[in-house]
């Protein structure tokens, strides 16, 4: 990275024609991934100890930063870097905090202070993953109300991490969650966090479940489309969030816990 954004001749070997005019990104990514793979057909220096899957990668962190160097070659590439660095960062605070103005200041006024374009992608990335990588994936967050990883996993497939406020599991009081219990013949029994979310929906009442529920997956169904018709909730689809290991859940135990 350093190699190139710092390295003139590079840099205009990158993005530049021989009559001086702009390459487009597209022919910019097929000469910088022609080097990965093919070396000989490319006149631009990458390095061969790095494998072909790590330079494909470090391309899109690149790209957008290219990108922005083409709007204006005239400018140096480390001035279209901050303004970028400005804008995105800007952005995420933005979108998080209603109150970043002061943080914000803070963030520029370091900006201007690095005077390498590789230093300032390495905080960049920094900044990048505490403003926003976190907050999408609402991990630090989730963990600290009780979810495990593979809780978060299934909320990410469900495109439910947008929500604004999720169920606190270690509350005492706990809204949109409940502990059910079960058995399985005999003394086998045990119990289990459900969480129910709920997502507006213009068609039929869908139900999803986090395991799989075997034969009594539809009386299960009913039961909670039956409630939320009960409650006025027509047209919602409900994610059900099953917090066990166990996949063997089933019998009118579990069925009554379900209801309930």
């Amino acid at each position: 990275m350093n190699n190139l954004f710092e390295n003139t001749n590079n840099l205009n070997q990158l993005t530049k024609k021989p009559d001086g005019t702009g390459k487009t990104i597209q022919e910019i990514e097929e000469e910088f991934l022609i080097s990965a793979f093919n070396p000989n057909q490319s006149g631009i220096s990458v390095s061969k100890t790095i494998s072909p899957e790590v330079i494909e990668r470090v391309w899109w962190e690149l790209r957008p930063w290219i990108e922005g160097y083409l709007k204006d070659l005239n400018k140096p590439i480390l001035e279209h870097a901050r303004e970028k660095f400005c804008r995105d960062v800007e952005n995420w605070l933005r979108w998080q905090q209603p109150e970043y103005d002061l943080q914000l200041e803070e963030y520029q006024k370091h900006l201007q202070e690095l005077k390498k374009i590789e230093d300032l992608i390495a905080w960049y990335q920094k900044i990048r993953e505490q403003e926003l990588l976190d907050k999408i994936s609402r991990k630090t967050e989730l963990i600290a109300k009780g979810y495990a990883d593979r809780d978060i996993e299934k909320l990410k497939e469900w495109n439910l991490l947008d929500q604004k406020e999720m169920p606190d599991l270690t509350a005492e009081r706990r809204i949109g969650a409940t502990n059910i219990l079960w058995t399985l013949g005999g003394e086998i029994g045990g119990s289990s966090d459900l969480i129910i979310f709920l997502k507006p929906n213009s068609g039929k009442t869908a139900v999803n479940f986090s395991i799989e529920l075997h034969k009594e997956k539809e009386d299960y169904k009913k039961f909670i489309r039956d409630f939320l018709i009960e409650k006025g909730k027509f047209n919602y689809e409900a994610y059900v969030l099953i917090r066990t290991d166990f996949s063997g859940m089933r019998g009118p135990s579990a069925g009554m816990a379900y209801f309930i």
